[in-house]
């Protein structure tokens, strides 16, 4: 009976790297599996060549099976669809904002948790001086981010900063669509 030949896919080993940013026991748990799987794995798969050059250095996987397979928005439908405009209005609503206004749409798009320095793109956000500029977070609060909910709360321009929790992934792909700007930060 022949074996199927295993890919493994690694996002990021910021878990390993920064264990204070992640779930107590986290990292202590998820590495030993990483690395049973990676060993496992004819091919490893990573985004980038600094995760890449993270893996290599970390150990986990050898030169000669990391292969760098850069992420794309293929799955994401550029067609405008019938019901749009009648969804982003009802989206832009339900996070506060005007849908009659003329916006200059960011979209931060996830969940908020330490890593993904939320903080710093608002405190830059805030500092922006465009007028129609206006920060939209789409996804569940997360963990370890008090104060980022604290300043979305008490956004002092009160309308730079919209929320909205978690979407389908057809209300994702329109927000992508209508977005001016995606802004996925990390540290």
């Amino acid at each position: 009976m022949s074996r199927t030949p295993e890919v493994l896919t690694v996002n990021d080993v910021f878990f390993l790297r920064h264990p204070e940013w992640h779930g107590r026991g986290f990292a202590r748990r998820v590495e030993p599996r990483l690395r049973r799987k990676a060993k496992a794995a004819q091919v490893v798969v990573v985004p980038c060549t600094r995760v890449a050059d993270e893996v290599l250095a970390l150990r986990i996987a050898p030169a000669e099976k990391i292969e760098v397979v850069s992420y794309g928005a293929d799955h994401i439908d550029s067609e405008p669809k019938a019901d749009d405009q009648r969804a982003r209005d009802r989206l832009l609503r339900q996070a506060g904002l005007s849908p009659t206004d003329d916006l200059l749409l960011v979209l931060a798009p996830g969940t908020r948790e330490p890593r993904k320095n939320h903080r710093r793109l608002i405190e830059a956000f805030l500092n922006l001086e465009h007028p129609r500029a206006v920060l939209l977070m789409v996804g569940p609060p997360g963990w370890g981010c008090p104060d980022v909910e604290i300043m979305l709360r008490e956004d002092p321009n009160s309308k730079k900063l919209a929320t909205l929790g978690e979407v389908s992934s057809s209300e994702m792909n329109l927000l992508l669509r209508i977005s001016d700007l995606v802004a996925y930060p990390s540290l």
